[in-house]
């Protein structure tokens, strides 16, 4: 993935910050490709969780040895050049993104479960919908239907493309701008507010 060491973030923290916040991602393996949602169990190393139904045939790269990679979009949006302090520039988009290389390893039925139920409680969250209504079985003939694996994690690339070489003044405008705005802006606004304000690209103000 083509990055710039200005928008290159190293930091595993930062990284697996919006791994969490995302949690879908596109798996690549040889010539098959699979949109999933997924849960980070272990930052460091690296390890996260995902499942295929199991008559897709991505499932056969499991345990396979096969280099995988998941790719991350995070948020995103266009950046108009009324959204600066100076406007002698040109439109831009800025977004965050993250390339991870590992393997998929594979997991029986008894590891499965258990890491099904933790992936639904850390979508529905506390107050949230609950496995422990359903009928006993329900579950475990569910999970017939897919397979689990775990996402071994060997190397990362992260792209977060977020104005850190304009001046503080145009990035201080552009959120802003971006905290009274709609869909991904003020996500993107957040992530500027943390990682480009006080960065060492920006360029020092003029005037």
């Amino acid at each position: 993935m083509y990055i710039p060491d200005h928008f290159r973030c190293t930091d595993r923290d930062t990284v697996f910050d919006l791994l969490d916040e995302t949690m879908f991602g596109l798996f690549l393996t040889g010539e098959d490709a699979t949109w999933l949602p997924f849960i980070v169990l272990d930052r460091n190393p690296g390890q996260i969780f995902a499942h295929f139904a199991r008559s897709n045939p991505h499932a056969r790269h499991i345990g396979s040895g096969a280099e995988s990679t998941l790719m991350v979009q995070g948020p995103h949006c266009y950046i108009s050049p009324n959204q600066y302090r100076h406007q002698q520039t040109v439109p831009t988009w800025n977004f965050l993104a993250v390339q991870l290389k590992g393997r998929l390893i594979d997991l029986d039925q008894e590891q499965l479960i258990p890491l099904m139920k933790q992936q639904i409680e850390v979508y529905e969250g506390e107050e949230g919908w609950s496995y422990s209504g359903l009928e006993e079985g329900y579950f475990d003939r569910v999970t017939q239907g897919v397979v689990g694996f775990l996402f071994e994690i060997g190397s990362f690339d992260a792209k977060f493309k977020l104005n850190q070489k304009k001046r503080r003044s145009d990035q201080e405008s552009v959120i802003s701008s971006l905290k009274q705005g709609k869909g991904d802006e003020p996500e993107v606004a957040r992530w500027m507010q943390r990682l480009t304000l006080g960065n060492p690209f920006t360029k020092p103000d003029e005037d």
